[in-house]
């Protein structure tokens, strides 16, 4: 915020002032309010020359309606038609100038600035300008000495302020120069007390530790380090140390490491053997993964060697069972012919028969020839030789042993052969 400058600011309208040539009009009611202003001794501002047709001249006219205590306004027709007039109302209600309308006519108020002077005591010039003026000067001398009175009671106000601060600062410093002071005399009087008890020390063991002990504790009240680490020290100087205590904590000492040494040997051992048992766990998941995967390969060894012997021997079952059909046919047309005796010796007759017998010997071996070598076939895929545990090495055995694993051959199965007739 600018400071104040003057005392009034002066709002009119330039037609009331000067002619259309920018001569100052003779008798004219604004030079008339301002000789009177200066024979009083109110200090004002005033647009002499008519800014507003210049540059920057809202940012000069703002700055003065700020810097002034009180804005007259000169209520005419031509300034209640002036929409410069009512932008100077306004600025100087923003900034909550006291405002004093004077009506030199009788000309109603410009809408614009109705709400914001509607309600103010206004100066009748109009009716009486003698009287007029002497109100206006009356009213101003009046504002300004109320402002002077609350300008001065605000300065004694903060005087006082001022003045209950400073005594309060200086209360706070005595109290705190007091606090200080006392504290230091508790300290003086408790550094002597330690060092009257550490004189008065006996000489007897027990009661020297406790002493000792409990003097030490209440050095740690001290608040200065120095002073501090200085009767810890004095303390532990003093009379003669307990020979037997420091035994005992050596002892203490002594048993809590060999009973630390014992723990770490036996966390040790704990952990070799949680070691020890995971490699074998890891060895037996490698066996059982082994032998499963065996298990499968046998599976499917059997499914298939079952599936292709099957088709073997049942394509010859089916040839030997026709040649059988065939020799069966011609043995019944035989009988046949001996039965009808025919044209049929007897020379004939025993050859027949023979063959029939020898026929009938030829399929019964071809039947149980080829049931025999079925079985026989079923026999030797389930044998297995003897399960013998493999050695075991450092890299293990399994999946990850180095040792390699004799490859499965599939042993040929020989064909059976006919049985020749003797």
């Amino acid at each position: 915020m600018d400071p104040i400058k003057y005392d009034v600011f002066i709002s009119y309208s330039r037609k009331d002032y000067v002619d259309e040539n920018q001569t100052v009009i003779p008798g004219n009611v604004v030079s008339l309010i301002k000789e009177t202003f200066s024979k009083e001794g109110i200090s004002y501002w005033f647009d002499e020359d008519g800014i507003y047709s210049g540059q920057n001249f809202v940012e000069k006219i703002v700055t003065n309606i700020e810097a002034s205590q009180i804005f007259v306004f000169l209520s005419t027709i031509n300034s209640n038609n002036s929409k410069y007039t009512c932008k100077e109302i306004a600025s100087a209600d923003e900034f909550g100038k006291h405002i004093i309308p004077v009506r030199i006519d009788s000309s109603p108020y410009n809408k614009k600035v109705l709400f914001r002077i509607a309600d103010l005591n206004y100066i009748d010039y109009s009716s009486n300008p003698e009287k007029g003026l002497a109100d206006l000067v009356s009213s101003i001398k009046a504002h300004l000495e109320k402002i002077k009175q609350e300008e001065k009671r605000r300065q004694e106000e903060e005087s006082r302020r001022k003045e209950n601060e400073k005594r309060k600062q200086e209360e706070l410093q005595r109290q705190k120069e007091e606090e200080e002071k006392r504290r230091q005399k508790e300290q003086e009087q408790l550094v002597e007390s330690i060092q009257l008890a550490c004189r008065t020390l006996n000489n007897e063991a027990a009661k020297l530790e406790l002493d000792r002990a409990n003097l030490l504790l209440e050095v740690k009240k001290v608040t200065d380090l120095s002073t501090r680490a200085s009767l810890k020290q004095f303390i532990l100087d003093s009379g003669p140390k307990s020979q037997e205590s420091d035994a005992h904590i050596q002892q203490i000492k002594e048993a809590a490491k060999k009973e630390s040494d014992e723990l770490r040997g036996r966390k040790a051992m704990l952990e070799e053997n949680i070691a020890m048992l995971e490699k074998e766990l890891q060895t037996a998941k490698n066996e059982l993964a082994r032998y499963k995967y065996r298990l499968n390969e046998l599976e499917k060894e059997r499914k298939s060697f079952e599936n292709s012997a099957e088709n073997k021997y049942k394509d010859k079952i089916q040839a030997l069972m026709q040649d059988l059909e065939d020799k069966s046919r011609q043995l019944a047309e035989l009988q046949s012919q001996l039965r009808s005796g025919s044209a049929i010796t007897k020379k004939k007759r025993a050859l027949i028969i023979i063959a029939a017998i020898v026929l009938g010997l030829v399929f019964w071996s071809a039947l149980v020839f080829g049931m025999t070598g079925l079985l026989n076939t079923h026999d030797n895929y389930y044998y297995e030789e003897p399960y013998i545990e493999e050695p075991y090495t450092s890299e293990g055995y399994g999946e990850g042993s180095t040792q390699e694993e004799e490859p499965y051959i599939e042993e040929e199965v020989s064909e059976p052969q006919p049985a020749t007739p003797q």
